[in-house]
């Protein structure tokens, strides 16, 4: 006897109406098939899940720069020569440049051809070597996530790694937010320096010419009373004859300095003579005031260079750190679905069994 003779079959009255009981002994009668393509779909999933490595989440987090991290950088102003000073730094520069490199693919390039020791090939049609594959894989596992631009407050970056080697990786993480803040930091000491080399040569050059200049107003003076001097002595004037000039006026003889006479002239010339034997920034404040911008910027560009491979200015807000559980494969979510999807397999392989002995046994029933 055929086993689906005694199932109900649809009312014929209304084939609009799904009769579940009939559904559900058709399921019932085709329990084996979906138990079986269950088995096959699960057994080669858990084996396959078995084999695959769990990957970890590496995370490090860091904000904006502070006024603090770049204290050491800032140059010292000059309030009386602000024309020769060096622009001071702004902290929000800095983390913007940051977010700049951070998801740079040049930047993470130069970092693995640093870290690994080896070049990355810049054409994969000339072959790809090991490195390259391994470089792939870091470019492709590294996520880095910039603050919300639609709120001002949210000011905190997120760089992280998948990886299946976390003793491994963190490291290389470590290693490259390293090698961002050296970038960065190098970037503006670049800078820095450049503007010290321009205002200290261009203070030179002033300083040169502001000299030269009083220099040459020095040798006049000078040129000026010897002539005077020798004038004096050719009309025997020792003493400025003071009963003489009563009751003329000063502007008479106000060019006149021969008539300071000899001893006076003497005097002053032997005082110039002996000022032009010292530095003239003793005697000229400007140049005094340049000297000791000058120094300044010396001095801050000497610092700079002690202090820029010590510079922090990626604040990170805690070390790298590994996620405890793996985040994929998430097996349990994989077999689940897995196991829905072959039972939904099931269903259709034992509705289409159902059909198909159905129609053969209506055909048998009318050959007869």
């Amino acid at each position: 006897m055929n086993v689906y003779e005694n199932r109900p079959q649809p009312n014929s009255t209304n084939t609009d109406e799904i009769d579940l009981i009939a559904l559900c002994a058709i399921l019932w009668e085709g329990k084996r098939i979906i138990i079986a393509i269950v088995l096959l779909c699960m057994l080669p999933a858990a084996i396959w899940l078995q084999w695959q490595s769990p990957i970890y989440k590496l995370e490090a987090f860091f904000g904006s720069t502070s006024s603090y991290d770049i204290q050491a950088l800032q140059p010292t102003p000059l309030d009386t020569g602000a024309r020769y000073a060096v622009k001071q730094l702004e902290s929000d520069t800095f983390y913007q440049y940051i977010l700049a490199q951070a998801g740079s693919l040049n930047a993470q390039k130069r970092f693995w051809e640093e870290w690994s020791k080896q070049s990355v090939s810049e054409d994969p049609s000339k072959g790809v070597s090991e490195n390259d594959v391994e470089f792939k894989n870091f470019f492709t596992s590294l996520n880095f996530i910039q603050p919300n631009v639609k709120n001002p407050n949210a000011t905190v970056s997120q760089l992280s790694l998948d990886t299946s080697n976390p003793s491994r990786d963190i490291a290389a993480l470590t290693a490259y937010i390293d090698f961002l803040n050296a970038v960065v930091v190098k970037h503006f000491s670049s800078q820095l320096e450049k503007a010290y080399a321009s205002n200290i040569q261009q203070l030179e050059l002033d300083f040169i010419m502001l000299q030269n200049r009083e220099q040459q107003r020095l040798d006049d003076q000078l040129l000026q009373l010897q002539e005077s001097l020798s004038l004096a002595h050719s009309l025997n004037i020792v003493d400025t004859p003071y009963e003489q000039l009563t009751g003329i006026e000063l502007k008479v003889i106000d060019d006149r300095q021969y008539l300071l006479g000899t001893r006076v002239l003497a005097e002053e010339i032997k005082s110039l003579q002996a000022r032009a034997e010292k530095p003239l920034s003793a005697f000229v404040p400007e140049l005094r005031n340049m000297e000791y911008w000058r120094k300044t910027l010396e001095s801050d560009l000497k610092k700079l260079r002690a202090v820029k491979n010590d510079i922090q200015v990626i604040n990170l807000t805690s070390p790298v750190v590994s996620s405890l559980d793996p985040i994929k494969p998430k097996k349990l979510l994989i077999l689940l679905g897995v196991l829905f999807g072959s039972a939904l397999i099931g269903v259709v392989v034992s509705f289409i069994v159902y059909a198909v002995k159905n129609h053969s046994d209506r055909s048998g029933k009318v050959s007869k």
